[in-house]
């Protein structure tokens, strides 16, 4: 019994350890509860546009409002360029210097060449329909192109068609012929006006008005709300109803800071964005509206609807750009693409005549 006081210390140690190990057991799962369900996740939410003062800007708020008041985010948005343009905010997003981004499509085809699907025009008739098919279908599709490259596709709204805006009546492709309009940096839409005898410029949007104005460009593309917002009346007196691509803006997200949010983080964000877009699609035909009647009869603008020649003249526009894409991203996925969208018009058509 010389050594009665050693045992009693390796009882101990024996103890402690078991009790150590027991409390680590019990504590850690609360611990980080308490970090997944108090501790509101920061995001950093970047564009190159400017969201809050856009038509639209009273439901995007009232989205960003939602999330910082439920106490599982704290958003700082980012607008105007405010950290670099739309290629810039890309590669952030996908190294993760900012959380989330909006942008056209175009302005992420150098990390995802697959979102440049987004830019073939005259795909259906109407924003309502085109919106309804990303829903149901087209987001699927367009999901895997964006996470190979690390990133997470949140939601794409498609709204506000684009229309030319001239300086001269536009009757036919003939009257394309020369004429000079000024178009966003996007190659997509560059090889459309070009195919179709037209000369695209690439000029900036916060030069437009005065490429207009001096003679610059004789034309450009936009929708409705560009017109009134720039005050294109003043320098354009037509307006052509083209309506070859809707407004298309995707959200996406850093995969890695996805990953670490929680089921209920996840599924507040992303049920946020599809309200904002529902809303906007929910809002656009009125709006539209209310446009077009304000351009024509306050501001004397006529309105030019291209009778159905002119429009199968426009659909060579469309092929010359869906075959540039398939020299980007291969023909397979382009085919697949266009199939799932004729399947969709098709199925949209069948829907509606069952209804009248």
């Amino acid at each position: 019994m010389k050594y009665w006081w050693m045992s009693l210390i390796l009882v101990g140690l024996c103890l402690s350890g078991c009790t150590a190990k027991r409390k680590v057991e019990i504590i850690e799962p609360t611990f980080m509860e308490e970090i997944q369900t108090e501790c509101p996740v920061y995001l950093s939410i970047a564009t190159a546009g400017n969201f809050s003062d856009a038509p639209y800007g009273k439901v995007f708020q009232s989205c960003l409002d939602d999330l910082n008041a439920s106490g599982l985010f704290d958003v700082s948005l980012y607008e105007n360029g405010i950290m670099g343009e739309d290629a810039q905010l890309i590669r952030a997003v996908q190294n993760g210097t900012i959380s989330v981004t909006m942008m056209s499509p175009s302005g992420q085809t150098t990390v995802v060449p697959g979102a440049s699907l987004l830019d073939i025009p005259w795909l259906f008739p109407d924003s309502e329909t085109y919106q309804n098919f990303l829903n149901e279908s087209g987001m699927r599709f367009l999901e895997p192109l964006y996470a190979e490259k690390g990133l997470v596709l949140l939601g794409i709204s498609a709204h506000d068609y684009r229309y030319l805006t001239s300086n001269r009546p536009i009757y036919s492709v003939e009257d394309l012929q020369g004429l000079k309009i000024r178009i966003q940096d996007n190659i997509c839409h560059r090889i459309l006006w070009e195919s179709l005898g037209a000369e695209p410029v690439p000029i900036d949007f916060h030069e437009l008005y005065m490429a207009l104005y001096n003679g610059t460009v004789d034309a450009q593309e936009n929708p409705y709300v560009v017109a009134k917002s720039k005050r294109l009346y003043e320098v354009q007196d037509y307006i052509v109803e083209t309506g070859h691509l809707p407004t298309v803006y995707v959200y996406v997200m850093n995969q890695e800071q996805w990953n670490q949010m929680t089921a209920e983080h996840q599924e507040m964000l992303k049920a946020e964005i599809q309200r904002y877009i529902s809303e906007v699609t929910e809002q656009t035909p009125k709006i539209v509206g209310e446009l077009r009647q304000w351009l024509t009869e306050t501001k004397g603008m006529t309105l030019l609807t291209p009778d159905e020649a002119f429009q199968k003249e426009l659909l060579a526009g469309r092929q010359a750009v869906v075959d540039y894409i398939k020299t980007q991203i291969g023909e397979t996925e382009v085919e697949l693409y266009l199939s799932l969208a004729d399947s969709y018009l098709q199925l949209t058509r069948a829907r509606t005549a069952r209804t009248e």
